[in-house]
């Protein structure tokens, strides 16, 4: 009798083990889901200026993803890690640039997750740009 109440209880924590692990998608899903619903749809007009070429420009949206942006994905997950701050979005502060000054001027104009942005910020050079904003203005 023993063997066979053992077997029960066995079966039982099997049981209760497979409806848990079922269970945990369905949690897992709906904290996904959560999180999708925090990020809203943003929309950014950027352009990069600079006295030695013409202005460029690019739409980029994020949450769906899309736009004319060439890097979008890459462009809207740095901006995702920095929060939309493209102020704290040095990706690359360590880059050796040069000291030749040819100023470029990057701005962004829109909305990121629900917050007006108006962003306009002048680098010595494209290289700087780059440095310390990543791919979101390599449009």
């Amino acid at each position: 009798m023993k063997p066979r109440l053992f077997r029960h209880v066995l079966l039982a924590f099997t049981l209760a083990g497979a409806f848990a692990t079922l269970a945990a998608p369905s949690q897992t899903a709906a904290a996904t889901g959560d999180h999708e619903q925090y990020q809203k749809p943003s929309t950014l007009r950027l352009s990069v200026s600079s006295g030695v070429s013409a202005t460029r420009g690019a739409v980029l949206k994020c949450h769906p993803m899309g736009g004319s942006h060439k890097r979008g994905a890459e462009a809207c997950t740095q901006l995702d890690a920095a929060g939309g701050h493209f102020e704290a979005n040095a990706q690359n502060s360590g880059a050796a640039c040069t000291l030749q000054y040819e100023p470029v001027t990057a701005t962004a104009v829109g909305q990121w997750n629900g917050r007006s942005v108006n962003f306009e910020q002048t680098f010595s050079n494209s290289c700087v740009l780059a440095a310390h904003t990543g791919v979101i203005f390599d449009i």
